[in-house]
């Protein structure tokens, strides 16, 4: 997983649950020191409306929404969306011929 999914999914759980504790966050990411280290820079720097609650987990102050921060749902992509144009044509009069087929 990379730091940024790993972000998305932190901000999302923390606007669910109004605070989450470091232990939490480690336990739920597995993370090690570092990368926890690595994920709390993130959170704190990149939004300034999550709070460090005295050492031991991050809360939002009542109300702000972090929908900015939160991913949106990608467009689908543009191979789901494919225009077929068909051309039926007559070569050689082959429906005739096939007509006659039908017949005995």
């Amino acid at each position: 997983m990379t730091l940024e999914e790993l972000l998305d999914q932190a901000l999302a759980m923390l606007q669910r649950q109004g605070r989450v504790s470091y232990r939490a966050l480690k336990r739920q990411f597995d993370l090690d020191d570092a990368a926890f280290e690595d994920l709390k820079e993130a959170l704190l720097y990149v939004h300034p409306e999550v709070r460090d609650e005295a050492g031991r987990g991050l809360a939002l102050p009542a109300g702000p929404p972090l929908a900015d921060a939160l991913p949106a749902q990608p467009p689908p992509p543009e191979a789901e969306r494919r225009q077929l144009t068909v051309m039926f044509c007559d070569l050689a009069d082959s429906t005739s011929l096939a007509a006659q087929l039908d017949h005995p």
